[in-house]
C-alpha cells in the first residue's frame, strides 16, 4: 500500500473514531482509533486522539504512553503535550507535569492555557511565588484573561499578599462584572480584610444578577448576623430556603441565629430538619446537644453529644461540651479528665484555635508526678474569673513538697496573687520569655483533676484572698458609715474576639436600668463596681438621685478592686469575675445567674460549695431577668430590715 493510500486510509479511520467518541461510543472509537494506527504507525493525531478516549476511561498509563509516542513523532505538538501534562497531573506526577508544560510553552509561548496550567501544578506542588510569576506571565500575554487574574487572585490570597490579591479580583470585575464567582471570592477576602460594608456590596450585587444564588444568600445573612442585624440576617436565610428548602448551610445559620436569640423551639425544629437530611451531621448534633443543654434536657443532650463522638470522635469541642455538661451536673469524676481537652489540638477550634493554644514550655507539663523538691510554674488560663477560681488550690500544691511554686497570671491579678499562701513568686503573663526554667508547669483549671476533686472533696475555705494592707488603707472611710453599702456590676467582659464568650456575655449582662427597683431600695449606699467601655458610662443614663457611687476611677487592679468590696456589706452582681472576687473574699455575694447557667453553679440550688457566702439567683425562663430581679428587689428589702434591726 503506497504511504498516500495508507495515510488517505489511517485518516478516515481517524474521522470515523473522533464521530464515535464525540457520540461516547467509546469501543467502537478506540478500534477505528486503534485501526488507523495499525494502518498509519507515525500518525500523531491518531495516537493523541487514542490518548484522550483512555484517559477519560481511566486508563491513564496507556494514555501517556499513547501522548508520548505522538511527542516522539512531532515534538512540537502542542496538543499532545498538553494533555500529556493534564494526564500526569491528574496522576499527580507533579514534576513530569511540571517538564511538560515547560517544553509546551517553548513551543507556544503565548497560550495562556499552558500557563495557567503551569501555575496550578506549581501551586499543588506548594512553589507559590513560582505560581504567581507564572500567572503574571500569562496577563503579559493576556492582561484582561479573567480566567488568570482570578487564579492570581487566589493564589496571592493564599500567601497572605491580600491587598494585591483584592486588586486582581476588582479587576476581572471590571472586565467581566456579571461573574458571580469573582465577587463571591472578593466577598470573602473582604471580610478577612475588615470591610464588611464593601464584602455586603459585593454580596448584593450577587443577588443583583441571581437573586436565588442560596450560597450569597446565606453568606450575607452571616455577614448581617455579625453586624449584629438580626433580622436582616434572618430574612436572608429564609429567602435561601425558599429558593433550596434543604440547603443544610442555610439551615444550620437559621438554627444558630435563632438559637443565640434564644428561640429554642425554632432553632430545635432546624436542627431536626438538617438531621432529616443528614443524619450524621456532627455539627447539627453537636448543636441541638447545645440547645438541649440549655434548655435544661440534660439527658437528651448527653445523648446527642455521644452520637457526636460516636461518629467523629476526634471533634474536641464535643468531648468538651459533654466535659462541661457533666460538671454542670456535679459528676466531676467523669468530667475533669474529659476537660482536659480544652487544649487539645484540633482543627474544629476555626477562629478560636489560639484560645486552645498550650503556652510553649520547654519543659514538662506537670500530670500529677511527685512534688517534693521539685519547682512548679502555674499558668493562669482563660478570664479573670477563672483564676480567682482556682487559686484555692495553690497552698494544697505547696503542701506536696514543693520547693518552688510560680504562678504566672495577668497584669491585673499580679498584686492580689503574689500574697497568696505557699506562691513564692508571681510574675505577668506577658513577661513569658523570661520566666525561668521550671522542673513542671500546669494550668490553674487542671488543678482539680490533679487532686481528684468531688463535690465533697472541694476546697472551699474562704476567705483564700486578701486585699494587701496598704490598699485597704486607701479605702477604709471613704463610704458613709450610717447606711449598708452594696457594690452592684450589672456586666462581664463581651470578649468580641471569642464568639462563644460573646454570645455567653450576651446572655449574662444586663442593663444598668434593670437595677432601677434595688436603687430605689432606701437605707443602702450602693457602689458600682461596673467597668467597660460599653456598660459602665449606663450609670449616666440613670436618675440622678439613684445613681450609685462609682470610684472605679481610682481602681487600677484586683487589688484595688479587693480593697474596696473589703468596705462593703454586699456584692450583687451578675456572672462575672467580681462575683468570684467577693466569693474567695469570703464577702457575702449574690450572683444572677442566666437560665443556662456556668457548669459551676450546677443545677437547682441557689448556693454554691465553691463560695460558702455566695447566693444564687437563676433565671427560670430563658433572658427573663425581670423574675430575677423581683426576687432580688424583695431579698434585698428582707435584708435591709433584718441588718437594720439587729444594729439597733
Amino acid at each position: 500500500m503506497s504511504s498516500t493510500l495508507a495515510h488517505a486510509r489511517a485518516q478516515e479511520c481517524l474521522e470515523s473514531g473522533i464521530s464515535a467518541h464525540h457520540q461516547a461510543r467509546h469501543a467502537e472509537a478506540e478500534a477505528h482509533y486503534r485501526r488507523a494506527i495499525d494502518i498509519q504507525p507515525t500518525h500523531p493525531e491518531a495516537l493523541n486522539n487514542l490518548g484522550v478516549l483512555l484517559d477519560e476511561t481511566g486508563r491513564f498509563e496507556e494514555a501517556q504512553d499513547c501522548y508520548q509516542r505522538a511527542i516522539l513523532l512531532r515534538p512540537d505538538y502542542v496538543d499532545a503535550l498538553r494533555n500529556l501534562a493534564a494526564s500526569l497531573s491528574d496522576s499527580q506526577r507533579w514534576n513530569e507535569a511540571e517538564q511538560t508544560l515547560r517544553r509546551a510553552l517553548t513551543v507556544d509561548a503565548a497560550n495562556v492555557a499552558i500557563h495557567l496550567h503551569f501555575a496550578r501544578v506549581l501551586r499543588c506542588m506548594g512553589r507559590m511565588a513560582d505560581a504567581e510569576a507564572a500567572l503574571k506571565r500569562a496577563l503579559i500575554v493576556q492582561p484582561d484573561n479573567v480566567q488568570a487574574c482570578l487564579e492570581l487572585a487566589r493564589t496571592l490570597e493564599a500567601i497572605g499578599k491580600l491587598a494585591e490579591a483584592e486588586a486582581q479580583y476588582r479587576k476581572a470585575i471590571i472586565v467581566e462584572p456579571r461573574r458571580v464567582e469573582t465577587r463571591v471570592a472578593l466577598a470573602k477576602l473582604l471580610i478577612e480584610r475588615k470591610s464588611p460594608e464593601d464584602a455586603e456590596y459585593q454580596y448584593r450585587e450577587v443577588l443583583r444578577l441571581q437573586p436565588d444564588d442560596v450560597d450569597a444568600l446565606s453568606s450575607l445573612g452571616l455577614l448581617l448576623q455579625g453586624a449584629q442585624r438580626a433580622t436582616e440576617a434572618e430574612a436572608c436565610f429564609r429567602a435561601a430556603l425558599r429558593s433550596k428548602p434543604d440547603h443544610i448551610p442555610s439551615l444550620g445559620n437559621l438554627a444558630g441565629l435563632l438559637d443565640n436569640d434564644a428561640r429554642y423551639a425554632e432553632a430545635e425544629a432546624c436542627y431536626h430538619r438538617i438531621l432529616e437530611i443528614d443524619p450524621r451531621c456532627v455539627e447539627a448534633l453537636n448543636n441541638l446537644g447545645r440547645l438541649l443543654e440549655a434548655t435544661r434536657r440534660f439527658d437528651e443532650a448527653e445523648t446527642y453529644y455521644h452520637l457526636v463522638l460516636n461518629i467523629a470522635p476526634e471533634r474536641i469541642p464535643t468531648v468538651l461540651n459533654l466535659s462541661l455538661l457533666l460538671l454542670k451536673r456535679g459528676r466531676f469524676e467523669e468530667a475533669w479528665p474529659l476537660y482536659e481537652s480544652r487544649y487539645s489540638d484540633s482543627p474544629y477550634w476555626g477562629d478560636e484555635s489560639a484560645a486552645h493554644a498550650k503556652p510553649p514550655f520547654s519543659f514538662k507539663q506537670w500530670q500529677g508526678e511527685s512534688l517534693t523538691g521539685r519547682s512548679l510554674l502555674v499558668w493562669s488560663e482563660q478570664g479573670f474569673g477563672d483564676s480567682l477560681h482556682f487559686v484555692r488550690y495553690l497552698p494544697l500544691l505547696k503542701r506536696l513538697g514543693l520547693a518552688k511554686l510560680t504562678l504566672a497570671c495577668p497584669t491585673a491579678l499580679v498584686s492580689l496573687f503574689e500574697k497568696i499562701e505557699g506562691v513564692d513568686a508571681c510574675i505577668n503573663v506577658a513577661d513569658m520569655n523570661s520566666i525561668p526554667e521550671h522542673d513542671f508547669w500546669c494550668f490553674t483549671m487542671s488543678l482539680p483533676l490533679r487532686f481528684d476533686t468531688t463535690l465533697g472533696t472541694i476546697p472551699a475555705s474562704v476567705p483564700y484572698l486578701r486585699a494587701p494592707a496598704e490598699r485597704l488603707s486607701r479605702w477604709v472611710g471613704r463610704f458613709p458609715r450610717d447606711s449598708l453599702k452594696v457594690g452592684l456590676v450589672w456586666a462581664g467582659d463581651p470578649r468580641p474576639s471569642l464568639a462563644s464568650a460573646n454570645r455567653t456575655d450576651r446572655r449574662r449582662s444586663l442593663d444598668a436600668q434593670a437595677y432601677l427597683p434595688l436603687l430605689r431600695i432606701p437605707g443602702i449606699t450602693f457602689v458600682s463596681l461596673q467597668l467597660g467601655k460599653s456598660t459602665r458610662p449606663q450609670l449616666n443614663e440613670l436618675p440622678p438621685e439613684l445613681r450609685p457611687l462609682d470610684p472605679m476611677d481610682e481602681v487600677s487592679d484586683f487589688a484595688d478592686t479587693a480593697a474596696l468590696i473589703e468596705q462593703l456589706d454586699l456584692v450583687i452582681t451578675v456572672d462575672t469575675s467580681v462575683a468570684h472576687l467577693a466569693g474567695a473574699l469570703g464577702k457575702s455575694v449574690w450572683i444572677l445567674s442566666r437560665f443556662d447557667g456556668c457548669w459551676r453553679w450546677l443545677l437547682d440550688r441557689d448556693d454554691s460549695p465553691w463560695y460558702p457566702s455566695a447566693r444564687l439567683f437563676r433565671q427560670t425562663r430563658p433572658g427573663d431577668w425581670t423574675g430575677v430581679i423581683d426576687r432580688v428587689t424583695e431579698t434585698l428589702r428582707t435584708w435591709v430590715k433584718k441588718e437594720t434591726d439587729s444594729a439597733a
